[in-house]
Parts: structure tokens; sequence; C-alpha cells
């Protein structure tokens, strides 16, 4: 997922940081040891669970995008393992919003970032701390189609294991057989 956002609004004050927070469904996933910038995560963060297994309030990612080199913005995601169903899985992912966190008063529409999250988060602001919306880019939100298995499928799914499974078993005994046969023959053509 890549945004293209430009940080030239800075409110008039100097102790102001820019901020991106993105709330993540169930279905995806955050790889923290991917992200390049300062940042908080809070719900699940288990890399390997399926979506069956996570808290369905999701997760929630802070960015701290304040000593940025460029004025994109790239948070790489992953999506999740989904329950097998009828058809094709969509999940949908809204763009991150944006906040400046000011030391001091600004002239600038206040926010309070942190007030509809869906999972319980620590913030990691002083109480003193004042909230500014930053505007927001012009994207939509993402939308990715996540393959899953079709339930109607897997009668013919299971069938078609156990037979290789079973194919593969028959093989791997008759290559050992055939083994054990020559290594023998040979054992006792050197006697």
């Amino acid at each position: 997922m890549h945004f293209t956002r430009t940080f030239d609004d800075l409110p008039s004050g100097l102790d102001c940081d820019l901020f991106a927070l993105l709330e993540l469904g169930p279905d995806v996933f955050v790889d923290p040891y991917e992200l390049e910038h300062q940042h908080w995560l809070w719900g699940t963060n288990d890399l390997e669970l399926p979506v069956a297994a996570v808290d369905p309030r999701g997760s929630l990612l802070l960015l701290n995008l304040t000593r940025r080199a460029s004025s994109s913005l790239s948070i790489p995601l992953h999506a999740r393992y989904p329950l097998p169903g009828l058809e094709k899985h969509v999940v949908r992912v809204p763009p991150p919003s944006f906040f400046w966190a000011c030391d001091s008063p600004q002239a600038a529409q206040p926010c309070e970032p942190f007030k509809n999250a869906s999972v319980p988060v620590e913030v990691p602001f002083r109480p003193s701390t004042y909230f500014y919306a930053a505007p927001a880019p012009d994207v939509m939100d993402l939308r990715v189609d996540v393959p899953t298995g079709i339930i109607t499928d897997f009668a013919t799914v299971d069938l078609l294991t156990k037979l290789f499974v079973l194919l593969l078993t028959v093989y791997i005994a008759v290559a050992a057989w055939r083994t054990s046969s020559t290594l023998s023959r040979v054992k006792h053509k050197s006697d």
C-alpha cells in the first residue's frame, strides 16, 4: 500500500510533529520490522495467526512522520489467511488519518485522534500535547481480493490430497525397497 502526501502545511509553531494513524481490521497486519519510521502498534500483532484467531477489533498503527526525507509514505501491509467461504474475500483498508502533535496551542483545527480507537491505546504523548488535524490526502480505501478456500471445493480437495499422499507413500516405499534390494545385491557380490 502506498500513499503520497506532501507535508508542507506545518502549523505556525515550532514544536509540532506530524503523525499518521492507520486503523487495520483483523484481516490485515503490519510487520513492525518492515517499518522505516518511529512507530507504535496496538492490538493483535502476531504475524502468523489466521483471521479466525485474532481479536476482531484489529490493530492500530501510529507513525511519526516528522523526520522524513521524502513526501511519500509507504506502509507495507499483509493479509491474514481468511476463513473459507463461498466467494472471494475482499479486504478494505481505509487511508490513514494525519494529525499534528504540538507542545503549544496553534491556530488550526483541533482534533482527538485516539477518541474512537477500536483497540485499547496507551497514548505515547504528554497530557499537555495539543492535537490538530492535518489535511487528508485524496486517497480512496484500498480494496484487495484475498484468495480463500471455497467450502464447496473441500470434498474434492480432500479426496485429491489423500490420493496424492497415498501415491507418494507407495512411490517412497517402492524407491526404498529398490534401493534396499540394490544395496543387498551389491553386498552379496562383494562377499
